[in-house]
């Protein structure tokens, strides 16, 4: 009796430990998502019912913006000594992430403190060392005033589709463009590989 109740607890802490890290880390326009969640433009919590209007929506790690709209200051991340801070508009922390472009969709910074002035439109940042690929598709356009549009510090950003207004940038990995526009520079510290677009 004692080994089988030993084997279900075993079974029932391995199964929170596998939920814990099922966490998606996704936060758009400050607000964090989960699996199934929408958020509608200008809101400020999710819901699971789609909304009328122009709406972000989480689902098996594709993330749709549909007319998404957002201005503000997203989130703050910092590096590990905590001496430099930035602001993010949309920030996914765990893999992967894909970005399905709907109409036309807009993600505008406005600080919230002087202190802050960095930003990234869409950021793709990972603490599991193997390749969290961040990638575009879709028919729709995303733009910013952010400096950069879609940055990714430890995966690769793959462009399938869509038009990007505005600057890529992956530390160290590659930017691979197979279909879609990209209006501003593309710079990878690995390589550009253009197969389309």
């Amino acid at each position: 009796v004692l080994l089988t109740l030993a084997m279900v607890i075993g079974i029932f802490a391995a199964v929170g430990v596998n939920t814990s890290a099922a966490e998606p880390g996704l936060w758009v326009g400050g607000v964090e998502m989960n699996d199934g969640d929408y958020l509608a433009n200008g809101a400020t919590a999710t819901t699971t019912t789609e909304p009328s209007g122009g709406y972000a929506y989480f689902k098996d790690g594709v993330l749709t913006l549909n007319n998404y709209e957002y201005e503000g200051a997203g989130v703050t991340q910092s590096n590990s000594s905590g001496s430099y801070t930035w602001a993010v508009l949309i920030s996914h922390n765990t893999i992967p992430l894909t970005l399905n472009l709907k109409g036309d969709n807009k993600l505008i910074f406005v600080p919230d403190s002087e202190e802050i002035s960095h930003c990234y439109a869409v950021n793709n940042f990972s603490n599991i060392d193997y390749d969290s690929n961040l990638t575009v598709e879709g028919d729709g356009k995303l733009s910013t005033n952010a400096e950069r549009l879609l940055n990714s510090q430890t995966s690769d950003i793959i462009v399938n589709g869509g038009i990007i207004e505005g600057h890529l940038s992956a530390v160290n990995k590659k930017i691979i463009m197979n279909d879609g526009y990209v209006t501003g520079s593309i710079y990878a510290n690995g390589k550009v590989i253009i197969n389309g677009g």
